[in-house]
């Protein structure tokens, strides 16, 4: 995996479903050229809606103004309403990928501005920047700054959860020496009336820990359990694996659930997705000092946990 960047960027699955409400909304445009925008924009204010949900920043989607289609030709805007602090305004990377267009109309009243990149497909797109305040209407890609700057505007101390969940790497080396977080869970304690066979390590190996995280995947009745479990069977290369399996033992996954693994540039090294299964399973080898991440991801809910060794 390649070494971390000091830029912190965030990458977003864009479902068909996603793909579908912004083609929706392009066919009222005959204008070709203000349609893709709009396309791009709808796109753009999902991501961010995805990410303000891994960082458990409460936004409100269906408040914004881009839905209110009397508003949009007097305003191009896709805000996402943050409870109790403002207004997003989620905005499309130029197709060449060199800067962001922004209207006059909404250089003010925002709490920031968040730069949003897509794939060639439009099934991912990437956070890549943020900006507090904007005066011009075509804003240079370099001219934005890391998303570290956008949870700088919500205040740790008055949201304790979002401390944690921003600043809380999970440390696999400490496991090794019997320290856990407190959501990751001994095995025993989740699974104990339950065989599953989770027979993943190697007889051979001496050094080794599993632990488990109960994921609510926002849906009715859809919850699941993340396994992930690490061997050492040398001093250059870690052994991990990761597995996901819903917590009552008669359902089987949801269908289309995926299970991605990321290297520190959020690009995908690894992905399974449930179709009818009981489990995903996924088995890897990392490097000391390396980071990883995995997200787990549903519809328009994801949740990502990064990893470090």
């Amino acid at each position: 995996m390649a070494s971390m960047t000091a830029h912190l960027t965030f990458t977003v699955p864009l479902t068909a479903r996603n793909r579908q409400v912004a083609d929706r909304l392009r066919r009222q445009y005959s204008n070709p050229e203000k349609a893709n925008y709009a396309y791009r924009q709808v796109l753009a204010l999902y991501a961010v809606n995805a990410y303000c949900q891994c960082m458990e920043i409460e936004a409100d989607l269906g408040e914004s103004q881009i839905w209110n289609a009397p508003l949009r030709p007097l305003c191009q805007s896709a805000d996402l309403p943050v409870s109790g602090q403002g207004a997003i305004e989620c905005c499309p990377v130029s197709e060449d990928g060199t800067s962001v267009s922004v209207a006059p109309e909404v250089w003010s009243d925002r709490l920031g501005y968040i730069a949003v990149r897509f794939s060639s497909t439009y099934d991912e797109a990437q956070l890549v920047g943020f900006r507090e305040t904007v005066s011009e209407e075509i804003v240079p890609l370099e001219a934005w700054h890391s998303l570290d700057n956008f949870l700088d505007c919500f205040d740790p101390v008055g949201d304790p959860a979002l401390e944690t969940l921003v600043s809380s790497v999970v440390r696999l080396d400490r496991w090794l020496q019997n320290c856990f977080e407190g959501d990751w869970e001994a095995i025993g304690s989740v699974l104990a009336s339950r065989s599953l066979g989770l027979a993943f390590r190697k007889a051979t190996e001496e050094r080794w820990v599993e632990r488990v995280k109960t994921i609510d995947l926002s849906r009715k009745d859809e919850t699941v359990l993340l396994l992930v479990g690490l061997s050492t069977t040398s001093t250059t290369e870690i052994d991990v694996w990761v597995h996901v399996t819903p917590q009552d033992p008669g359902r089987q996954l949801p269908h289309h659930l995926q299970v991605e693994i990321l290297d520190e540039k959020d690009e995908t090294v690894m992905q399974a997705c449930a179709r009818g299964t009981q489990t995903l399973q996924l088995d890897f080898s990392i490097e000391p000092d390396e980071i990883f991440k995995v997200r787990v991801e549903l519809e328009d809910f994801t949740i990502v946990e990064t990893f470090s060794i």
